[in-house]
């Protein structure tokens, strides 16, 4: 008796819609409540953009910076991280005198199918 289910391997980590734009929201909202509390900047920047099957993140800003290397005690950095690292993407943070940049690339639903096809053949 079939589940109704497509059949094929599972798929990790779980990519959808509403997935992604639940990782997308949160990461923005976490790296603008660090600039709010920590950063001292005057200007910030979000930029989304896709291109070639993934979803670019990146958020930006013109304050103190921080040692990237140092712990924080706190789990706002890890969170983003994970959040991302489930959803099948990356993240990075430069930080500096200039500032902090906050970049996260993620896998579109087409680049999924399109890693899938390509894993396939």
């Amino acid at each position: 008796m079939g589940s109704g289910w497509p059949a094929g391997p599972p798929r990790s980590p779980v990519h959808s819609a509403a997935h992604s734009a639940t990782t997308v929201y949160r990461l923005v909202q976490e790296a603008l409540s660090n600039v709010a509390k920590h950063a001292r900047a005057n200007r910030v920047r979000v930029t989304v953009a896709e291109s070639e099957g993934e979803l670019l993140i990146e958020v930006q800003d013109d304050g103190a910076g921080y040692d990237t290397s140092a712990s924080s005690g706190g789990f706002g950095l890890m969170g983003m991280r994970e959040r991302v690292e489930l959803a099948g993407g990356e993240l990075s943070v430069d930080s500096g005198e200039q500032g902090t940049i906050v970049r996260a690339s993620l896998p579109t639903l087409q680049g999924v199918r399109s890693r899938h096809e390509q894993a396939a053949s």
